[in-house]
């Protein structure tokens, strides 16, 4: 009896082992294909990037969201 509840724990053992295996690996190709498909950022996207107004702007919409928020 104890011998057939071993191998009945060594088998389930195996399958968790590879779920967590598989899964890691699925996890690695999606990153990677992610990744591959965004494109280099170049030399006029980094100076349009750095000539934009960085940081909080009070605009039309924010306005509104605090007059809402306040009532």
């Amino acid at each position: 009896m104890s011998s057939e509840k071993s191998e009945r724990n060594e088998s389930r053992r195996s399958f968790l082992k590879g779920l967590v295996v598989g899964g890691a690996a699925v996890g690695v190709a999606a990153g990677s294909g992610v990744m591959a498909s965004e494109p280099a950022p170049t030399a006029d996207h980094a100076e349009s990037s750095s000539s934009k107004v960085k940081g909080y702007q009070e605009t039309a919409h924010v306005r509104r969201f605090y007059d809402l928020a306040r009532s």
